[in-house]
């Protein structure tokens, strides 16, 4: 038997992969302001970079032709669709977004209505109200004609 002493297997040798006490107060204050400058640095990058995409100023949709007839088209202009079609007043362009709630609009085709799925509403084929909770006419899109094509014209938003 030796006469040394036995170390109880609780304690640890100085080459451990154990953090200390005294190690994590220190890395703690290292890593906090690095994280705080971080975010500052994140926050100013984000700031003078642009917003979102840029918005079309305009898009042609094609020739004033290809709007003849009953047909309607849905383009996509600026994250908003809008219809694109021939009625009694000549060439109209609408959004697709109910003026009552913001659902999306639809096209039926076989009884020449756009209609809300979400409550019911109705409009004819110049966005006139037909049927719905509130008496409120499809909202136009801003367009123009020049040189015999149709030219979806972009509008300011208004952000509340």
């Amino acid at each position: 038997m030796s006469d040394r002493p036995q170390t109880p297997s609780s304690e640890k040798s100085y080459g451990s992969s154990e953090i200390s006490r005294r190690r994590f107060e220190h890395l703690t204050v290292l890593l906090i302001p690095l994280v705080y400058g971080a975010a500052a640095i994140a926050t100013v990058i984000r700031y003078l970079m642009p917003y979102g995409k840029r918005r079309l100023p305009s898009l042609d949709v094609g020739p004033t032709t290809d709007f003849a007839g009953k047909g309607v088209k849905l383009f996509t202009f600026n994250d908003d669709d809008v219809f694109v079609l021939t009625t009694t007043d000549g060439i109209q362009a609408f959004k697709s977004k109910c003026p009552h709630l913001g659902c999306a609009i639809s096209w039926g085709g076989e009884n020449s209505k756009f209609g809300c799925p979400c409550h019911g509403m109705q409009w004819n084929r110049d966005g006139k109200y037909i049927t719905g909770p509130e008496n409120m006419d499809i909202v136009p899109q801003s367009f123009e004609i020049k040189d015999g094509h149709v030219i979806l014209m972009d509008e300011p938003t208004s952000e509340a």
